[in-house]
């Protein structure tokens, strides 16, 4: 009797320590299944939602105006001069011109901006925006000297594009100036990088910032060299980055509420655990150092 009590205790045991193991195991497997599962909606959330949201440098304005202008500044319109307004609305085919004293400012619908110094003439040649072409913005220079701010277009068929008799100059983000008359073309780089490309032959020469491009139009003759310090130190060059920098930073405010408003957080709100997956998923996919803080 004894020993039947004793098998039967031990074989009860080692059914009640089968039965601990087979529940924490089967515990701990569907624990893991619960958390990839988790992990898994978490991530297509994130990315669903990063996907759907703009995540440029800035956002896309609906239309390109004259932002402001000073001096002798003209508009024709339809082969008619028409009187220049700061705010107005720019239109495809457009001639600005400015005079001995005066200077403009256009701002594109990508947000791009480029500004007009003296004596300077130019032609809006394409403003397109479509699901097909996110942005496309042409601008022939006849002469003068054009400084352009081109903004972050992240989308691989968006171009902002400056063209002159013997080229043009394709940027996605850079600042660069350029100069045209009758005997050259100058195309300095102050950030980031463009492409130029000839008329005559279809070469294309990659000039990055620190660069400066010379084209002589008699012999189509191409130099690159690098900017030296009296180029980077000119009062025009050094004006512009300034302004370059004040934009960017009006631009990322605007961005920024936009995303305050999408998420639906006020101002005046802290960031905390108890606000929403969407919030805390765009604020992470998103990269926004600045909303963080």
């Amino acid at each position: 009797i004894l020993k039947a009590s004793l098998k039967e205790r031990i074989l009860d045991a080692a059914e009640r320590h089968a039965q601990k193991r087979f529940f924490w195991s089967n515990f701990w497997a569907l624990s893991r299944k619960l958390a990839s599962a988790s992990l898994i909606i978490t991530i297509t959330f994130g990315l669903f939602s990063f996907w759907t949201m703009d995540i440029g440098v800035v956002r896309a304005s609906t239309f390109t105006n004259l932002e402001n202008f000073s001096g002798e500044v003209s508009i024709e319109r339809n082969g008619k001069n028409i009187t220049p307004k700061a705010g107005m609305k720019i239109l495809k085919n457009d001639r600005i011109y400015t005079g001995k004293n005066g200077v403009a400012v256009i701002k594109y619908l990508d947000d791009s901006i480029s500004r007009l110094s003296t004596n300077t003439d130019v032609k809006i040649k394409e403003l397109s925006e479509s699901k097909d072409v996110k942005t496309y913005v042409e601008i022939f220079v006849n002469n003068g000297t054009l400084w352009s701010k081109v903004v972050n277009l992240l989308e691989t068929n968006s171009s902002f594009v400056v063209k002159t008799k013997n080229g043009s100059t394709t940027a996605k983000k850079a600042a660069f100036n350029l100069e045209v008359d009758n005997n050259k073309l100058e195309i300095g780089v102050f950030s980031h990088a463009v492409e130029v490309s000839r008329d005559k032959d279809g070469s294309t020469e990659r000039v990055v910032s620190g660069e400066k491009l010379t084209l002589n139009h008699l012999n189509q003759a191409t130099t690159v060299k690098r900017l030296n310090e009296s180029e980077k130190k000119e009062e025009w060059v050094q004006e512009n980055m300034a302004s370059d920098r004040e934009y960017i930073a009006q631009i990322e405010e605007q961005k920024l509420q936009e995303k305050v408003d999408a998420v639906g957080a006020k101002p005046e709100e802290s960031l905390s655990s108890n606000q929403s997956l969407k919030e805390g998923t765009l604020l992470f996919l998103t990269f926004d150092d600045l909303k963080r803080q």
